[in-house]
């Protein structure tokens, strides 16, 4: 029963809205009709009177005049170009009109000195009854205005809207009937339809046959919306499973809000950002920093927005549709870092670049002196082969260092080295060397790669002769179960404990108080750290026994 007068009345009240608006419309066109055609009939008598009389003629001598508008029922003012009425009907002595105030302000006298006509409807000030003014400007010297009485108008529209009422409620009638016939033709249908509907909705299973009707095209339909439906809905849950999947599987955080900033969908990674789970960021957060999040993108328009958070850095990509909203938090913190790692390495292989392309390009420069002696020759020209041993070992070095950053960290070593290749290689190396070297061998064979184990020592000794101060550089070679431990002794002067973790990184030189005879690349400490860490391994700085410093070199077996 509720549906059939829920449909009866969308029936009803539909054709009932048309017509009353339909009506409506009529009625107020009749009306402007009607109010239009006495304007016209207004003009056409002030155009009679005009013909019929010069402005000196305007005057109570002349009864004919008064004669005529009360034949015609309408009330004739003359009004002078300042307003002043010198000539009314409904007067009978021109002594009368002393009481009349001034009509210069009388919205028709204005629009006729001004446009040559002028239309108004309002209760007269000198009689106090409702006219239909029209005014004309004649001869451009005064103004004749003519007047209906509203009453007039008022009966004639009264009995238009009687006649426009009688026939709405026979319409009214006979839409009741026709609503009422419709709405019972298709009230058990859309009943059925209805039904039927809700129950796919729900998933729930249903037996197509028990929804058929007495019409076969209406039965039809019925079973061709139900394939619709069922399709529709395997589709969109399919759809609905692979878009959770992969939103959950994302890097980035992703939340879908409703108007109201509800939580629609969510993945995990929202949650872990946050570090809480909500459902409305406005109610449910209450730490400072979250809060503060939301209200600026709920501030701003869409677009990107950044931010930092918990100690990193996010991009938030803000979108806002009719009734959703989604945001996406995608942290940049490790982007960020590579560009300031980027800029700082390209400045700082340009600078030590720079020394020895320039030291180069002086002593060629200087070469190509005919003047200089043989001994003076001989010097630039040792000059000129250092610095390019410099630029060569500079280029290696970064060759080296960023092919050790580039490859895998699960390394595996499919051969072993013996160590007795390693220290030949080593004595052979140093045999000019200024300084001793001592070496404490405890395994013959390391599973390691020979290269990165030579370049580790070799990396390490050289720091040891170019910045330390005594005779003796002490190399230890060892393994514990599967911990390579490779030892570099010098005899100091001892690195600052501020500058322990400071001489790794890439292109830090030691402090003054290191020897600096000779300087190195600046990179041979920071080849030696990311070596220990391919191999799952570190190095750590450590004073030892003789006031020196010890270099120390975990690997791991692989």
């Amino acid at each position: 029963m509720k549906l059939f007068v829920k449909y009866f009345l969308i029936i009803f009240s539909t054709i009932s809205s048309v017509l009353i608006i339909g009506l409506i419309a009529i009625s107020t066109i009749l009306s402007d009709d009607y109010l239009e055609e006495r304007k016209e009939t207004l003009l056409k008598y002030i155009d009679m009177i005009n013909s019929m009389y010069k402005k000196d003629d305007l005057n109570y001598s002349n009864t004919q005049l008064k004669s005529i508008a009360e034949n015609l029922g309408i009330r004739i003012t003359a009004i002078a170009k300042d307003g002043k009425v010198f000539y009314d009907s409904t007067f009978l002595r021109f002594d009368d009109l002393k009481a009349v105030e001034n009509h210069a302000g009388r919205k028709e006298v204005k629009e006729a000195l001004n446009n040559n006509i002028g239309f108004d409807l309002r209760v007269s000030a000198t009689v106090n009854v409702k006219h239909l003014y029209v005014a004309k400007l004649i001869d451009s010297s005064y103004v004749l205005r003519g007047s209906f009485p509203y009453k007039g108008i008022d009966k004639y529209l009264s009995i238009l809207k009687n006649h426009i009422l009688i026939i709405f409620a026979f319409l009214v009638f006979t839409i009741l009937a026709i609503s009422y016939y419709f709405s019972r033709k298709l009230l058990i249908p859309l009943e059925n339809l209805t039904d039927m509907l809700q129950k796919v909705e729900k998933n729930e299973k249903i037996n197509i046959e028990d929804y058929k009707q007495s019409d076969d095209t209406i039965s039809r339909l019925f079973y061709s919306l139900y394939k619709h439906m069922i399709s529709k809905q395997q589709i969109l849950n399919d759809e609905r499973n692979k878009m959770q999947l992969i939103l959950s599987s994302l890097t980035d955080g992703v939340i879908l809000f409703d108007q109201n900033w509800e939580i629609i969908y969510a993945n995990d990674k929202v949650f872990d950002i946050i570090g809480v789970k909500f459902t409305n960021p406005f109610e449910d957060l209450r730490s400072y920093e979250s809060i503060k999040i939301f209200n600026d993108i709920k501030l701003k328009n869409d677009g990107k927005h950044f931010t930092k958070y918990n100690g990193r850095f996010y991009e938030i990509i803000f979108r806002s549709f009719d009734r959703y909203k989604i945001l996406v938090f995608h942290d940049s913190t490790d982007q960020m870092r590579y560009h300031a790692f980027k800029s700082e390495i390209v400045a700082n292989i340009s600078h030590e670049l720079k020394t020895p392309v320039s030291i180069i390009m002086g002593y060629s420069e200087t070469l190509n002196n005919d003047e200089l002696d043989d001994e003076t020759r001989k010097k630039f020209a040792k000059k000129l082969y250092d610095s390019s041993v410099r630029l060569d070992n500079l280029i290696n070095d970064i060759i080296q260092l960023h092919s050790l950053e580039s490859q895998d960290r699960n390394i595996l070593v499919d051969k072993s080295t013996h160590t007795s290749e390693i220290i030949q290689e080593l004595q052979e190396i140093y045999k000019d060397c200024s300084k001793k070297l001592e070496f404490f061998i405890d395994d013959d064979y390391l599973k390691v790669y020979k290269e990165h184990l030579l370049s580790i020592l070799k990396n390490l000794i050289d720091n040891a002769i170019v910045y330390s101060a005594g005779n003796t550089v002490t190399i230890g070679l060892k393994k514990i179960d599967k911990k390579i431990v490779i030892s570099v002794d010098d005899e100091g002067p001892i690195i600052p404990d501020d500058e322990k973790n400071k001489i790794f990184e890439r292109f830090y030189t030691s402090s003054k108080s290191r020897n600096k005879k000779s300087s190195g690349t600046g990179l041979g400490l920071s080849i030696v750290k990311h070596t220990a860490e391919l191999y799952g391994g570190y190095v750590e700085l450590l004073k030892n026994v003789k006031n020196g410093n010890c270099f120390k070199v975990v690997l791991i077996e692989k």
